[in-house]
């Protein structure tokens, strides 16, 4: 199955109304033409996707030229001038204030701090209070929009401040990393070339897609043909790989090109070829040596034109020294080396990804759904150690669970729910002084389902206390509700 590193092209938000503002952001391959003010390293903020519209196009904005960026309430998705290095970043979430957080520079960080908002914000999991430091990767709760901080990654950008994600091939590969867009340029620049390719990555991530990618875009008029070497049958991987002539073997009752011949003319996408038994990578290598194979039966090699992509999550070079895969096969196989990322590493593609599986999972509820803010939160919170394949999992329950047009923190599968921002499980949490007053509050909130007037009435105080002890314990009301 192809696990989506990608998204279906999305209807896109001007990023740009206002008067004198920036165009829309384009990535350059760091051509003469881009600014120094784009250099590697600069921080960026990907607003990466709202809780109420999951299927809203994320967005990408510059901080390189800025010292503040403001995030606000508006009509529309817009930059507003504050000065020459400041800016205000419009977004049209009714959950959020009109000016509700600001990112500040301090020297070679940069911070985060709340500006009185009504909703509050919450960085990496836990409601903000006073100044936070922001790491790259942290994530940042506005309103219902969920936002990621990155710093230090990635290349040279174009000279505008905002835009939409990266896209080449199609859209087939699509991204908000910067740092991946790197590699998606590389293989595309690669992928007209006979150069073979060899995918690095964990399982689940996508490798497939990206192989497809790369065969889209050479312009091989052929098939792309996908070998799981893992998966081929022990008796029979001769006769699946290079083919058979009739009567070959018992069973043999007609004869049969070969995987490796339906390549002819196209790519050949060697998947799991860690898996590859030594006897084949013998016969292999003679194929792509001599472009010619060899069916089981037959006396007369048969030509073939093929470019092949190889992938694995094993890690190859240790089994080339340990004497487990062939190297003059790794040599063949690995002219080009890519690694492409986990899921954890690329958080900031966490709603273009969810939007793409939604299309794909529920294509007629798709545009109708929305998450409860305390479900997107869990997405954003959870490392996914089983990558893309999990996160399409994770959807297909709750779509499953809930018939309703919001997903709801209750249909959020236990493993993916239970990860507090601390990484540490609930279970292992003792006990604080103050655990009676949390439990007396959460009941309060259960009973009155989220309403914080009717729980402070209740309790003889002010809604303000009752906001503050929800953040000290955690609670979000919405979630109750």
């Amino acid at each position: 199955m192809r696990y989506a590193l990608v998204a279906a092209r999305r209807d896109r938000i001007d990023s740009s109304p206002m008067e004198g503002g920036p165009s829309t952001l384009q990535f350059s391959d760091g051509g003469a033409g881009s600014s120094a003010a784009h250099r590697r390293g600069a921080a960026y903020v990907v607003l990466s996707a709202d809780s109420a519209q999951p299927l809203a196009s994320p967005q990408f904005v510059s901080l390189a030229a800025l010292d503040e960026l403001t995030v606000g309430r508006g009509a529309e998705l817009r930059f507003e001038s504050q000065g020459a290095r400041s800016m205000t970043l419009r977004v049209p979430d009714g959950w959020a204030s009109t000016q509700h957080a600001r990112f500040h520079r301090r020297g070679a960080m940069w911070s985060l701090e709340d500006c009185g908002s009504s909703n509050g914000t919450w960085l990496d999991g836990k409601p903000l209070e006073g100044d936070g430091f922001l790491q790259d990767g942290s994530c940042v709760e506005i309103g219902k929009s969920f936002l990621v901080f990155r710093a230090g990654v990635g290349s040279q950008l174009g000279d505008s401040a905002m835009g939409a994600p990266f896209e080449r091939s199609g859209g087939d590969l699509c991204t908000l990393s910067v740092a991946l867009h790197d590699t998606y340029a590389a293989l595309l620049r690669l992928a007209a070339s006979p150069v073979s390719v060899l995918l690095l990555g964990e399982s689940g991530i996508g490798k497939e897609v990206a192989a497809r990618a790369v065969h889209r875009a050479s312009g091989r008029v052929g098939p792309f043909v996908a070998i799981n070497c893992g998966a081929l049958s022990p008796t029979l991987i001769d006769a699946e790989l290079f083919g058979h002539k009739k009567g070959a073997f018992t069973g043999a009752s007609e004869a049969s090109p070969g995987l490796i011949a339906w390549a002819d003319g196209g790519t050949l996408f060697l998947d799991e070829i860690a898996e590859l038994p030594p006897a084949a990578q013998v016969k292999l290598l003679r194929v792509l040596q001599e472009r010619e194979v060899l069916p089981v039966g037959g006396v007369r090699p048969v030509p073939v034109d093929l470019r092949v992509v190889a992938a694995t999550c094993e890690p190859l070079p240790g089994l080339v020294e340990a004497g487990d895969f062939r190297t003059d096969l790794y040599a063949r196989v690995a002219a080009y080396t890519c690694s492409l990322p986990p899921l954890r590493e690329r958080r900031e593609d966490l709603g273009l990804l969810i939007g793409t599986l939604l299309r794909r999972l529920a294509p007629e509820r798709a545009p109708t759904l929305s998450f409860h803010r305390s479900a997107m939160r869990s997405f954003f919170q959870y490392p996914w150690p089983l990558n893309i394949r999990e996160l399409e999992q994770t959807l297909s329950v709750m779509l499953a669970l809930d018939a309703g047009p919001e997903l709801r923190p209750q249909s959020v599968p236990d493993r993916v729910r239970s990860v507090r921002p601390s990484g540490v499980p609930p279970s292992s949490i003792s006990s604080a002084p103050d655990e009676p007053l949390q439990r007396q509050l959460r009941d309060q909130l259960e009973r009155h389902r989220g309403n914080v007037s009717a729980v402070a009435r209740d309790m003889n105080k002010a809604r303000v206390q009752i906001r503050r002890w929800c953040k000290r314990f955690e609670l979000d009301p919405e979630s109750f509700r």
